[in-house]
């Protein structure tokens, strides 16, 4: 099964920095320096260089995607924009994951992906108020949200969610399903330049920016860093606002905001009735949500999102006017994030009931909120959304349902999608 996983606000110009391994190192007596976003130029001599000699990896404990048939043009700022660094990041990591599945290459805008967050005709999910939309910054969820209901001609056929994976689970995800993004310290407090390496670490990372990561050096020396972490290692990262070029970060920062996006081609509908998921609802026995879709087709896949522990779901599909099953199906996942589930039968009908069971805490869109910039909608009608209680189905638009439940929101629509062809 494909799995696939952001991101804030940043800010700076673009500057152009000595990459990784470069090959004409400085004479010994030259000082190095660097003029980057958000810290002050550094002057560094070749006394803090590790025993005389610049650091150069070897074959163990490396890997970069790039050498790995998986490299991808590098999205910088748009110049006249201040806010895009997120959805560059974001595009990163749809166009290696093609690249890293055999698929062809794909090409995403990342002013397409900002623009389909920020979309300000949408009637439901993230909508901006009193905001520039390419200079406020974005966060790695809401992507999820509003890529999860189409994105053109692609859909999105998982976005994994990489927070509190272990260090081996991470690389196994990058080296099969491609590059993460990654939040880090726009400010970089952290951030040194190193015998032609820019590096960083943040102790306590206050992320506001995000970055891919492309790769890993396990031996990469810890020495390389302004304050010295607990050990060797970092993550290989690409950054939009330096141009593209790589820092290494150390092993030490704090994942956040990391996901890893897989975009396929293929659906041609998808149905939904919710505009993100914000809330979860548990209840005795396991969670059963269900979404009825009253449009006729070729139901090809199911999407929804998988969260915490829970990671396996029980799938029925029946034909909205006769009642008549038509499809069952398991999955189970590795990891959390949304998933697109393809069928192993496809189904035809006039409209479809669509019943999935959660072993762990089930996916609903949750209320209204509004933080003075941006406002998420939410809504929901009778007869769309239902939730198992007590071997009884009660539709979720019902206030009582809420009472019947216990739970102090109103959960509004469930987390299903019906994508058709």
């Amino acid at each position: 099964m494909s799995r696939l996983l952001i991101l804030l606000i940043a800010v700076g110009i673009a500057t152009t920095v000595v990459g990784c391994g470069d090959d004409n190192p400085k004479k010994q007596d030259e000082i190095k320096s660097i003029t980057a976003p958000g810290f002050e130029r550094t002057e560094i001599t070749n006394e803090h260089s590790k025993n005389g000699e610049i650091y150069t990896h070897g074959d163990e404990g490396y890997y970069l995607l790039a050498e790995n048939g998986a490299a991808t043009e590098f999205y910088t700022e748009h110049k006249e924009h201040g806010g895009t660094y997120w959805a560059c990041a974001a595009a990163t990591s749809m166009e290696s994951s093609a690249l890293v599945r055999g698929e062809n290459k794909i090409t995403v805008d990342p002013s397409d992906v900002v623009k389909a967050v920020y979309d300000e005709d949408k009637s439901e999910g993230i909508c901006p108020e009193k905001i520039n939309i390419w200079d406020y910054g974005g966060k790695g969820w809401p992507v999820v949200e509003a890529l999860s209901n189409g994105f053109g001609k692609y859909y999105l056929s998982a976005a994994i969610n990489c927070e509190g994976l272990s260090k081996d689970t991470v690389k196994e995800l990058i080296k099969t399903c491609g590059a993460m993004t990654m939040g880090i310290n726009s400010v970089h407090n952290g951030r040194w330049f190193y015998d032609g390496y820019l590096t960083q670490y943040d102790r306590d990372n206050e992320d506001d920016h995000m970055v891919a990561v492309v790769g890993w050096d396990d031996h990469f020396p810890k020495e390389y860093f302004k304050e010295t972490p607990s050990g060797d290692g970092a993550w290989i990262t690409q950054d939009s606002s330096i141009d593209g070029d790589y820092v290494y970060i150390s092993y030490d920062t704090q994942i956040t905001n990391a996901y890893i996006f897989e975009l396929s081609e293929g659906y041609q509908s998808i149905q939904s009735y919710e505009g993100g998921c914000r809330e979860s609802i548990r209840t005795d026995g396991g969670t059963a949500l269900a979404n009825i879709f009253h449009k006729k087709g070729m139901l090809s896949a199911v999407g929804t999102y998988i969260l915490g522990e829970g990671r396996s779901i029980d799938i029925s599909i029946y034909d909205e006017k006769t009642g008549k099953l038509l499809h069952e199906q398991k999955a189970s996942f590795d990891e959390p994030g949304y998933y697109t589930i393809p069928l192993e039968k496809k189904v035809e009908a006039d409209g479809f009931r669509i019943e999935i069971e959660y072993s762990g805490a089930a996916p609903v869109e949750g209320e209204e909120s509004f933080d003075g910039y941006l406002r998420y909608k939410a809504s929901s009608e009778k007869n769309q959304s239902f939730i198992r209680i007590s071997d009884s189905w009660y539709d979720m638009a019902d206030p009582q349902t809420k009472e019947k439940l216990g739970i102090g929101f109103t959960p509004n629509n469930a987390c299903i999608k019906a994508v058709l062809e």
